[in-house]
This record gives structure tokens, sequence and C-alpha cells, in this order.
């Protein structure tokens, strides 16, 4: 539990706070507060807030957790506000405060390895994941699917449809049918789960999933 704030008892302590000699701002100002870009990646990622004293590998260490990138393929770049190259982070020893950087510069990451995820496009191109399809015969062989509720249906009653079942459910008239609009969409043919938005005179819009 940090200590509580003590206001300062005599002149020479009043002082050192004053000027600036206090724990709190001398640790305020041995940290940087930078921005991070990656070569390969359009991600925005969030201002981090780095010790001057870490070095540069103690850097490329908490940069990896952001962006993936191995230490070892990691070129450092800092750069200014203007985006303009001030230094290459290369001295993996070397403290981040020998760079002198400020608050709002930008750790431009390069990721060296041509194999790597960021490189392939893996961490952002979704098209490169392969979706599951279900086959036409999976689909048939399932038992709780709409088709096999419509077939089942339409076995008691060729005249029977999906708006018809609705309003007997609702104990209303087939008459009534104009009262709703239904438009039933599936993400794929085979989908198990159907979502249904549905429009009524008096209640207005609604949705609902159903077993298809």
């Amino acid at each position: 539990m940090a200590a509580a704030y003590a206001p300062p008892s005599t002149m020479s302590a009043l002082k050192e706070y004053v000027s600036g000699s206090s724990t709190m701002q001398q640790s305020a100002e041995s940290t940087v507060q930078l921005f991070i870009s990656h070569n390969h990646l359009k991600a925005r990622f969030p201002e981090i807030r780095l010790d001057k004293h870490m070095t540069v590998d103690a850097v490329k260490a908490k940069v990896n957790s952001m962006t993936g990138t191995s230490v070892l393929s990691m070129t450092l770049h800092l750069q200014d506000e203007s985006g303009r190259l001030v230094d290459v982070l290369q001295d993996g020893s070397r403290k981040l405060g020998y760079y002198s950087p400020r608050d709002g510069w930008r750790l431009h990451v390069i990721d060296t390895d041509d194999s790597s995820l960021s490189a392939q496009g893996w961490l952002e191109d979704v098209s490169k994941v392969t979706k599951y399809v279900m086959s036409e015969e999976d689909y048939a062989s399932r038992d709780n699917t709409y088709r096999k509720y419509k077939e089942t249906k339409l076995r008691e009653d060729p005249g029977w449809t999906l708006e018809k079942e609705m309003c007997m459910r609702r104990g209303e008239p087939a008459g009534r049918l104009p009262q709703y609009w239904w438009a039933c969409t599936c993400p794929s043919p085979h989908a198990v789960v159907q979502q249904c938005n549905w429009w009524h005179s008096t209640r207005g819009w609604g949705s609902r999933k159903m077993g298809h």
C-alpha cells in the first residue's frame, strides 16, 4: 500500500519538493510515452510508457508482447512526431534514454523475418483462415434442422407455411398474415441456426433465432 502523503514539514523539505527533486517527479522524468507501429500490421497500438533505464532488448521484449514479432527478428526505429527517423535502436545493451526519446514519439517495428505470421498476413488477413463448410451429406444426416421440420409439416399439411405456423402459435387467423413481414437470413444454406427479423403493424420490428 502506498504511503500516505505528508506535506513538507520544514522549509528545506518544501524547497526540495518545489525544485523537482521529489521521488514522484523523478519517476515521471525517468519514463517516456511512445506510440508503436509495425511495418506489416495496420493495427493501431496504444501508447506505452517505458522507463528510460530499460535496455533496448528489454524494450523489444515488451514490444514483442504487443506485436508478436520476435526479439531476434525485430529492429526498432525511433521516429519523432513528424515521422522523421531519429535513430535505429541496434545495440541491445544500450539504455533507451541514450536515444533521448520524447513523449509522443514513435517506435516503428521492422519485422525482418519474411516467414513470420505478420509478414505472411496471418495476424490480420481473415481470408487466410480456413472456414468450416458443412457438406450436403452432413446437413442431411442431422435431425434437428429446419429442412427436416419443414418436410414433416408438409407431410402433415401440404399447404403448410412458416407464416401459417406462426399465426397458429399466436392464436391468430391466417387472414391476418399481412400484419407480419419476415426476413430470414443464414450465414450459409446449411446453417443450423437461422436469424429471422420480423415487422408487425402494431409491434414494430423484432428478431429471433430459429432452428434451421
